[in-house]
């Protein structure tokens, strides 16, 4: 039975949800490193034609993600920033300078509008609702990074996160990271208001730069299925990606986002 993708209920145009679907599924393990992608099979999951799956692999081609081979074929990138330590490491640094910067530079009114959105961090966090809290703390990162005024930190952090992005999404769906994770953004606030930015860089580097319980679960997970994969092409097996293969090697269909 194949699952397919509702396109109609989405908010996300056609092309913006198939890449980010794919992205998502290479960067969380559902797919093997070095597995085959195959346009036609994808397009026919999502029904959809596979323009929007040609722009999409290759925009993750462009982000080192996919390998797109002429004549061959794409596959996903054995050389992805896969491990969540080294995703976590690369975004401490950048995130802690662009909250030092945010304390050299923060305003009164600024003060006041980080203020009034760790309330609304605070009021999700008490209802546990998962994913308000997820697009709260996204905003609270990006008010910094506004507030910082450096459009190269801007620019280098936008790339990490597109790797951590969706480890991150899932994390949120465990109750017990919600009120860690609110003390922890409340705390970079403090020091961004108190205009201190050693504190900012400090309390910054300390929730960005070590992985949770929840992200090495996920870590771990991701790891086991690329070990599982590279063995099967050493032993010259296909791999079961639910779509890249042939019909008769599948192991099972391919699922939407909300099942990622």
């Amino acid at each position: 039975m194949q699952l397919r993708v509702d396109i109609s209920s989405q908010v996300l145009s056609i092309r913006e949800l198939v890449y980010e679907t794919l992205k998502e599924a290479i960067l969380t393990g559902q797919f093997a490193q070095g597995a085959h992608l195959k346009e036609r099979d994808i397009a026919e999951n999502f029904g959809v034609s596979t323009t929007p799956v040609k722009e999409a692999l290759r925009r993750l081609d462009q982000e080192g993600l996919v390998i797109t081979k002429p004549r061959v074929g794409t596959y996903v990138s054995s050389r992805i920033m896969s491990s969540i330590e080294e995703i976590c490491w690369a975004r401490s640094a950048l995130e802690g300078v662009a909250a030092r910067l945010a304390a050299l530079k923060i305003t009164d009114p600024e003060t006041e509008a980080m203020r009034g959105h760790m309330e609304r961090i605070r009021q999700a966090t008490l209802k546990k609702d998962g994913a308000v809290i997820y697009e709260l703390n996204e905003a609270f990162h990006n008010m910094i990074l506004d507030i910082a005024q450096n459009d190269y930190i801007k620019q280098q952090i936008g790339a990490v996160r597109a790797f951590d992005r969706a480890v991150r999404k899932q994390a949120l769906s465990d109750n017990q990271e919600f009120g860690r994770a609110y003390k922890e953004h409340h705390l970079i606030f403090e020091k961004i208001a108190e205009r201190d930015p050693d504190g900012a860089e400090e309390a910054m580097r300390t929730i960005s730069g070590e992985p949770r319980p929840t992200l090495r679960r996920i870590s771990d997970r991701r790891a086991s299925r690329n070990a599982s994969g590279e063995a099967a092409l050493r032993m010259g097996r296909p791999i079961g990606l639910g779509f890249g293969q042939d019909e008769d090697q599948r192991d099972g269909p391919f699922v939407g986002p909300d099942s990622l």
